[in-house]
């Protein structure tokens, strides 16, 4: 099996030529673009900066509809910048693990995509300074980790423990992107409590429990994960305790200061029973298959409990 070091993955001209001959239109590229980028992951930061801005104290009457649609483009542009440049960067290790994202597949080649990523990366901070100078802080602060979590010299991807730091500020830096809307400098405890939680939830539940299934491609690019360093059974039992953790939490948080959050701390904690008994169950070893199902659930989960929020928060307003 060919391997490969982080330099020689962070390079251009490291994949076969083959690969990069791909030459679709101007809009059959953007359509390969945002596949690229993950349409479930453009889903749930949507959510993640609406919940921000829905639960930011007192935020009835506080944004504008425009000013909400502005900052949610803003941040989906340089979202999908940081994913595709992941695609990019991680197009060897996911045709060893038999993804069918474009670029993995040979639709999208790399020249293409890395000038959406510099177009899309543009598009969000020229939209940042038309909303405020906030949001240029924190969209440059997200552009920046997102660059280190794939490119060289940092390639944070690499090791466990940095990715997972990276997606824990990547949730924070979108909930305070959402908050900003409401021009105030301070929010409330719901958010702050749902946005240190969820957070948590996809830092130490969703990246350990999407290693679990890529191990073959990682190993081949040389990449140290949790499941690589630890052990599969190790890594297995950090997800479901990180899930009941993350539950627990949220669920003490909402029974004692934050009753509007009963209801998505018991989706969270309905989902975290699922990722615990999909972490731990035997049926997802042996194919890559099934062991995508704890992550399946991580993502399902945090979806749901993002909608319940959003449904909380429309009931109060209405």
């Amino acid at each position: 099996m060919r391997t490969g070091t982080s330099d020689q993955l962070a390079s251009s001209s490291y994949w076969p030529s083959r690969y990069d001959t791909a030459a679709p239109g101007l809009v059959r590229t953007l359509g390969l673009c945002l596949k690229e980028s993950r349409p479930a992951v453009l889903f749930i930061v949507s959510l993640r900066f609406l919940t921000g801005a829905g639960l930011t104290e007192e935020a009835s009457g506080q944004w504008s509809a425009s000013g909400l649609i502005g900052g949610v483009f803003v941040w989906l542009c340089a979202t999908v910048a940081v994913y595709l440049l992941n695609g990019v960067v991680d197009a060897y290790e996911d045709r060893v693990n038999g993804s069918s994202r474009p670029i993995a597949r040979g639709l999208l080649s790399h020249g293409r995509a890395r000038a959406v990523v510099l177009g899309s990366a543009v598009f969000a901070l020229l939209g940042a300074a038309a909303l405020s100078n906030g949001m240029v802080v924190v969209t440059t602060v997200y552009l920046a980790i997102g660059y280190a979590y794939s490119g060289p010299p940092f390639v944070l991807k690499q090791r466990s423990i940095p990715a997972a730091a990276v997606v824990i500020v990547a949730g924070l830096l979108t909930y305070t992107a959402g908050a900003l809307l409401s021009g105030r400098s301070s929010v409330g405890f719901p958010l702050l409590i749902c946005a240190v939680v969820m957070s948590a939830w996809m830092g130490f539940v969703g990246a350990l429990a999407k290693d679990l299934s890529d191990v073959e491609g990682d190993r081949a690019a040389g990449r140290r994960t949790g499941v690589i360093v630890w052990g599969e059974r190790r890594v297995r039992c950090a997800v479901a305790g990180g899930a009941l953790a993350c539950a627990a939490v949220l669920l003490i948080a909402a029974l004692t200061r934050a009753t509007e959050l009963v209801l998505p701390a018991m989706v969270l904690t309905l989902g975290s029973f699922a990722v615990t008994g999909l972490a731990l169950s035997s049926y997802t070893t042996g194919s890559r298959r099934r062991a995508r199902l704890p992550y399946r659930a991580f993502m399902i989960t945090q979806i749901a409990v993002h909608v319940a929020i959003l449904v909380a928060v429309l009931l109060k307003v209405l």
